[in-house]
């Protein structure tokens, strides 16, 4: 199997598995709010990557960029506690399409912060990620709820703490970044767990580990395929996660999305799918 092969494969899983962790998310919230759901979610996956962060010691949180580290510990956790709570009120897939606008404000960020070179090219496959976006959404045709609202919000977050990485990149190790996001997420998200705290059952703990872990190994397969494709190419496959989505969506709950949701996510899609076969080329 070919580098491009391999990262393709990796990025279908990894979508795969966000979206199992999105469903359980899903199914577990009618039981704990979400943000216990987030907390726990947390300290699981910090559980999963403990072995590796004894392996490497102090040299895991060796940097000078502390300050960045913890900023983008602060906005990776309000992007989670939106997004957990976004998935009380919306439809997984419906949710997970509007997530899907995610590579046009990394675009933007990129362009507007970081001074990369955006071609045309690049900017005709961002405004059909836009339209695909406003088709969902519906502005002026209908009033966006809380969900819609939470969900682009746990977006527009997560984009700024993807540029924040892209920089840090720059001067730290990717086990450093790893390390210090997985550890500064959870004080918190267990001070916003606090306010509506009970203790899960058994049963519940098992669910939490399970998401815990779907989490952690996400982020290690999606990690994993950046290193035989660049961003560009690999974000095209979060089309997949809409597939995913979907389908166990429809199994647990019964759940499709609609016309105005299906039709802009096939925008969406063609956009990135656009990009792809552009960023291929180049």
């Amino acid at each position: 199997m070919g580098n491009t092969n391999r990262g393709i494969l990796l990025a279908i899983v990894s979508s795969a598995l966000f979206a199992a962790m999105h469903v359980t998310v899903r199914h577990l919230s009618s039981e704990l709010h979400a943000f216990e759901i987030a907390f726990f979610r947390t300290v699981f996956g910090l559980a999963v990557m403990l072995p590796w962060l004894v392996h490497y010691g102090r040299k895991s949180f060796q940097t000078d960029m502390r300050g960045w580290h913890i900023g983008r510990g602060l906005i990776n956790s309000v992007s989670m506690l939106c997004w957990y709570l976004s998935l009380q009120l919306l439809p997984v897939a419906d949710a997970t399409a509007i997530n899907m606008t995610g590579p046009l404000f990394v675009t933007l960020g990129a362009w507007f912060f970081l001074k990369e070179t955006v071609t045309w090219q690049r900017w005709l496959g961002i405004f059909m990620i836009m339209a695909g976006g406003l088709v969902i959404i519906r502005p002026g045709v209908q009033i966006a709820g809380p969900g819609v609202w939470l969900a682009l919000s746990s977006t527009i977050l997560f984009s700024f703490s993807k540029l924040i990485s892209k920089r840090l990149t720059r001067t730290d190790s990717t086990r450093t970044i790893v390390a210090y996001v997985t550890t500064l997420m959870i004080p918190p998200t267990f001070i916003a767990a606090l306010f509506v705290w009970q203790w899960p059952t058994l049963v519940q703990l098992c669910w939490l580990l399970f998401i815990g872990t779907l989490g952690t190994l996400a982020h290690l397969s999606m990690t994993r395929a950046y290193l035989y494709l660049d961003i560009a190419m690999a974000d095209p496959f979060i089309v997949a996660r809409l597939v995913w989505a979907t389908m166990f969506g429809f199994i647990i709950f019964q759940e499709l999305p609609d016309l105005w949701t299906s039709a802009g996510a096939a925008i969406i899609a063609g956009g990135l799918l656009y990009i792809f076969l552009q960023s291929r080329r180049a």
